[in-house]
Order: C-alpha cells, then structure tokens, then sequence
C-alpha cells in the first residue's frame, strides 16, 4: 500500500483526537501512515509538511501545535478569547446605547485605541444595527465553550469568565436565538440592563 495521511477535521474534545492518533499509530505498524489533525496538530511534523497543499485550500496560516490534541486545545484558548472578547464588546456598546453615546463615534473611537478587536470593529456595527444574521451561530459557539470548560476542568484551571458567558448565550438560547450569530448576545446583556430583551429581532426580507 502507498504512504497514506489520514486527516481528522472534526471539532470535538481533544482526547477524542488523542485517540484516534493512537489508533493510526496501531495500524501504522502495518501499514505507512501519518495522522493530522485539524486544528493543526500531528504525530510527525512530516505530516504537516505533506498535508500544506491541502491546509493552503482551507485557510492563510499553517501552525504545527505539537502532539494529537494540542490542536484541537489551541482552538479551544481561541474560542475563549474570542467569546469572552465578544462579551466585554457587547457589554461596552450596551454601556454606550445606555448613555446615548452616537453609536458610530462610539465605536471609531474605542477602535482606534488598545480596546480595539475584531469583534468590536466587524460585530459592534452589526449589534448596534440589529443584524443578527448568523455568520458564526451561537449553538456551535456554546458547543465550544462548553468543550472549553470541559478540558478546564478536568486541568483543575478555573474560566469564571467563560463560564459567565456561557451562561449569557444560554439566554439567548433560551429565547430562540439558537440559530443568530453570535453577536445576538448583546441581547442578553441588554435584557439585563432594562433595554431590550433576549429575543433576536426578525430577519429583514430582502428587497424585492
């Protein structure tokens, strides 16, 4: 048989890769076999280099983590940062909408200093206009939260925060928002605040 690469691109706990890397490494004593998995981890770093024609289809930025599951971990410290960044954008504008701040002055102004993020610059518009059309949706976003608690726990390390802001999209959750993006997690904020509540607004029809 050729030289195969077996590559694993599902989302799931980082065990879960772990074990499957030591499942490819029992048949690879039979058979010539790497493992990659996505997020970008490898047994062998051989791997990866064969696997970048691939890796360059799927995304700008190839980083080797290491052994199976540090990948998968590394996406899990992203997710992190990124929904407790969303969060603290969310709570920001809700802040500002409370103050009757104008919305665009708010956001060019804390997004040309140290606060400034993706979220603020890309989701702060969308939250102050009310799209909550999904890009990214908040039932992934809570399936990797919980995922990011999970191995937290079990690495005895403490994310009040995350934990928190899981909680804030368990409300919007809660009221049907499921399916929004993730920037609908304002609402929760908002509810909390008295300015709104956690049900996302109807979609805008298209023009005809």
């Amino acid at each position: 048989l050729p030289d195969l690469l077996v590559l694993e691109i599902s989302g799931g706990e980082p065990s879960l890769h772990e074990d499957l890397a030591g499942l490819v490494g029992e048949f690879a004593a039979a058979t010539p076999v790497r493992f990659v998995s996505i997020p970008t981890n490898a047994v062998a770093p051989d791997a990866v280099e064969r696997a970048r024609p691939i890796f360059a289809a799927l995304g700008r930025q190839v980083t080797h983590m290491g052994a199976a599951g540090q990948g998968q971990m590394t996406k899990l410290v992203n997710q992190v940062v990124g929904a407790t960044t969303l969060a603290a954008v969310a709570e920001g504008l809700t802040l500002a909408a409370r103050a009757g701040l104008d919305p665009a002055a708010v956001v060019q102004a804390v997004g040309s200093g140290a606060a400034t993020s993706w979220a603020l610059t890309n989701l702060g518009p969308r939250m102050q206009r009310r799209d909550f059309a999904p890009g990214f949706t908040v039932r992934p976003q809570q399936k990797d939260l919980r995922l990011a608690l999970a191995a937290a726990g079990r690495l005895g390390v403490p994310l009040p925060t995350t934990a928190l802001v899981q909680q804030l999209f368990a409300a919007v959750e809660a009221q049907g928002g499921s399916d929004s993006g993730i920037q609908a997690l304002v609402l929760a904020l908002e509810a909390l605040a008295g300015v709104g509540s956690c049900v996302p607004d109807p979609p805008v029809p298209d023009p005809p």
